[in-house]
């Protein structure tokens, strides 16, 4: 009974904060806005350090950050454009926001990748690699939105 009641209390607080995320675009923005400067901190700390020369895998986890930015900044379009038609909810066709989510991922990924080759970050060119980095990102960016529409479609309507 008491770890019912415990599971109820989290279940609660989570439908709290998922509700409030939803009123409020301005904290999809701001998590948005404070995981790219996390990515931009992390990145000149990698170039300092020569962490993407001496770690071959540090590439990985950064491409997979922006694309959890990029993800948090379509869920931001998306609820505006949301309450932009009058929706008072975000009563939305998950659809539509994952292949929003995909669409636009893949256009900064492989944008870029084009600024790494045209800026000399990359050492030599590999599509095999290029192409690895932008499906990380858009593991990322799925992985932010598929959780919102789950827990959105699971939590209880009032």
């Amino acid at each position: 009974m008491f770890v019912r009641a415990e599971f109820c209390e989290i279940w609660n607080f989570l439908e709290l904060l998922l509700q409030f995320s939803l009123m409020s675009r301005k904290l999809l923005l701001i998590a948005a806005t404070l995981t790219l400067a996390l990515l931009a901190v992390i990145d000149k700390l990698a170039f300092i350090n020569f962490w993407y020369w001496r770690h071959k895998w540090f590439d990985f986890p950064m491409h997979f950050l922006g694309g959890i930015s990029t993800g948090l900044f379509c869920l931001f379009v998306y609820a505006l454009f949301q309450e932009m038609k009058g929706n008072g909810s975000l009563g939305f066709r998950p659809l539509t926001l994952v292949n929003l989510t995909l669409l636009v991922t893949v256009a900064i990924g492989i944008s870029w990748e084009v600024f790494e080759y045209l800026s000399g970050r990359m050492i030599r060119f590999s599509w095999w690699e290029s192409t690895g980095d932008v499906v990380i990102g858009l593991g990322g960016a799925e992985l932010i939105v598929l959780s919102f529409i789950i827990l959105f479609k699971w939590l209880p309507r009032k």
